[in-house]
Order: structure tokens, then C-alpha cells, then sequence
């Protein structure tokens, strides 16, 4: 972070740097500082579709849909081969449980980035949800070998054994996920599920 606000000082009109900047915000989970970092490369740099697809990104975090959705239209104008615009799509679709339509985003985006391990962990938890319990747990197995460190695959894992009422599998992995994000989405709900199998 020191070493962007030394790249701003001696050129502060690069979008570089305030868009690095964002990036290491949003590591930090300062959501506000990131986006505010993004807008700022964005005025550097309005047709840019990395900052835009990141700027989208913030908004979705921080639940503001329609921008997101909004920026993701811009971006999809300049370059409609960027697949992290159909990753972003599917999980707007997702949060108003439109999941048919995630599921389809999120397969677009695999043809056009086949190596990228955090869409086939968000296409498993699309198939879970529609019901495809083996064939999610599949993408999200292969995604956790990918990167094993993945705390939304370990969530998804433990969503599975919740749907299959495995309670204590459900809630180790569930668990695992509030101890190291407690805001994390979807984790309560399906520890709530994990815990009526009694």
C-alpha cells in the first residue's frame, strides 16, 4: 500500500496505480477504500475493462446490484470476451436466486477460461443448488485441488453435506469457513440447515 501512495506521488495520474491500490484494499476487505481507489483509475482510464469488471466487483460486495450490473454492461460493450464479466453476471443472477441463468453465465465463462478454478467452484454451487448434488460436488472438489485454500469451496463443500444431511461433515466444514469469515454469505443459513437434521 506504502509503495502505491509513492507511485501516486510521482505520477498521479496513473491509473496503475490507484487501481493496484484497490486491488491491495480489497486483500485487506476495506471495500469503501477499494472502491473509491477504483473510481479514481477509472476517471485515469474510463474504458478500461479491468477496472471496470473490478469496480462492479466492490459494488457487488457491497450490495449495490444494479451498478454492478450497470458497470458490467459498459464493460461487456468494450470487450464481451471477458470472462469475469459472465462470472460477476452469474452470481448477480444468484443473489436473486436466479439460478438456471447463473448457471448458464457461469458456463460461458468456462468456455472462455477453461484454467480458471474459482468459476468451476461457483458452477458446483450453482448445479447444488438446482439440485445436481453429485455433479456440483464434483466442480468444487476439482476447484479445492486447484487451490485448497479457497474458503467459497470449503463453503460450498460443507452446503453440500448439509443437502445430503451429513451433519457432522456439513458443520466442519461449515465451520471452518465462520471461524476464518464470519460474514461470509450463505454460511449461517446452511449451518441452520447442517443443524435441523435432528
Amino acid at each position: 500500500l506504502g509503495d502505491t501512495k509513492n507511485l501516486l506521488k510521482i505520477n498521479p495520474e496513473s491509473w496503475k496505480g490507484h487501481f493496484l491500490q484497490g486491488l491491495i484494499y480489497e486483500k485487506m476487505k476495506n471495500l469503501e477504500e477499494a472502491r473509491s481507489s477504483f473510481l479514481a483509475a477509472l476517471q485515469k482510464s474510463p474504458n478500461n475493462v479491468e477496472i471496470l469488471v473490478n469496480l462492479a466487483n466492490m459494488e457487488y460486495y457491497l450490495g449495490n446490484l444494479e451498478i454492478a450490473s450497470n458497470l458490467l454492461d459498459k464493460a461487456e460493450k468494450i470487450d464481451p470476451s471477458e470472462a469475469n464479466i459472465l462470472n460477476l453476471r452469474s452470481l448477480l443472477a444468484l443473489e436473486t436466486k436466479e439460478y438456471k441463468q447463473a448457471l448458464n453465465d457461469i458456463e460461458k465463462a468456462i468456455v472462455l477460461r477453461p484454467d480458471e478454478a474459482y468459476y468451476y467452484n461457483n458452477r458446483g454451487l450453482y448445479k447444488l443448488l438446482l439440485g445436481d448434488l453429485d455433479a456440483g460436488l464434483e466442480d468444487i472438489n476439482y476447484s479445492i485441488k486447484q487451490d485448497p485454500k479457497n474458503l467459497f469451496a470449503i463453503r460450498n463443500k460443507g452446503i453440500y453435506y448439509a443437502l445430503k444431511g451429513q451433519k457432522e461433515l456439513a458443520l466442519r466444514y461449515l465451520n471452518e469457513v465462520k471461524e476464518k469469515d464470519p460474514n461470509m454469505v450463505l454460511v449461517d443459513e446452511y449451518l441452520k440447515i447442517a443443524l435441523k437434521e435432528d
